[in-house]
């Protein structure tokens, strides 16, 4: 069996190709009478797994009731599998991959589209829109890391990426994939036009940038709090146990 599937693994939050182990349930989409049509559409559930963590998964997919019965009754030989590909459509998985979470250190507005920027890149839709929201957050996580806010709230985001590159809050590496997102996302927004494959790399290259910007320090500050805490002299012990 070579099918396989987008999504983003709600274990490890790595976008990948889930591949179906085995179809081991399915809905068919039947009339009165026990038939259906060959257009009527059915459902499956699919024993899956993450290829980056091992972690299992749940697959619901969905595909025309002509294509998903000879499926399940495991009549499709080994050259057929390749053709039935199109034919199936991801509908949920279980856990679900809304139940991503991502570091509570990284700020709540950004936090909370990251899922379903993960979700749009790992199933290759709506690349526009996904370019668009990388560099939404980009701007929102630069302006974040800020001083004070000292730049402005309508700076625009090329003199947010030099003035934190050259105070070194930003490395320059960091500087030129910023400058990358933002005229892939200006790009996108203007020409509506999109790249699945860049807008994945984005993903990721921001997934790794926010980690390091404020889960990191929050991190090491929790590090430095507990030993303070272990240091601290007991009250009323002056010697030894």
């Amino acid at each position: 069996m070579s099918l396989s599937f987008r999504l983003v693994c709600p274990h490890c939050k790595e976008p990948t190709r889930a591949p179906a182990e085995a179809f081991y349930r399915w809905w068919p989409d039947e009339n009165d009478d026990g038939n259906a049509s060959p257009d009527s559409i059915a459902s499956a559930a699919v024993a899956s797994y993450c290829p980056e963590c091992e972690g299992l998964i749940s697959l619901l997919v969905s595909g025309k009731d002509r294509i998903l019965r000879p499926i399940m009754s495991e009549e499709v030989t080994d050259a057929d599998w390749g053709h039935f590909q199109a034919d199936l459509v991801l509908s949920d998985t279980a856990p679900k991959t809304g139940d991503v979470s991502f570091s509570k250190a990284i700020p709540s507005s950004i936090r909370k589209v990251l899922p379903a920027l993960a979700e749009d890149v790992a199933r290759r839709r709506n690349p526009v829109g996904s370019l668009n929201l990388c560099r939404s957050i980009l701007e929102a996580a630069l302006r974040e890391l800020e001083v004070d806010g000292d730049l402005g709230g309508n700076t625009p985001i090329i003199k947010r990426i030099e003035s934190l590159r050259t105070r070194g809050l930003i490395t320059a590496t960091v500087a030129e994939w910023a400058h990358e997102i933002r005229l892939d996302g200006n790009r996108s927004t203007h020409e509506l036009v999109g790249d699945p494959q860049l807008a994945l790399a984005y993903y990721e290259f921001l997934r790794l940038f926010l980690e390091v910007a404020f889960d990191l320090p929050a991190k090491i500050k929790a590090v430095k709090a507990h030993k303070t805490r272990k240091s601290k002299p007991i009250p009323g012990r002056t010697g030894g146990f």
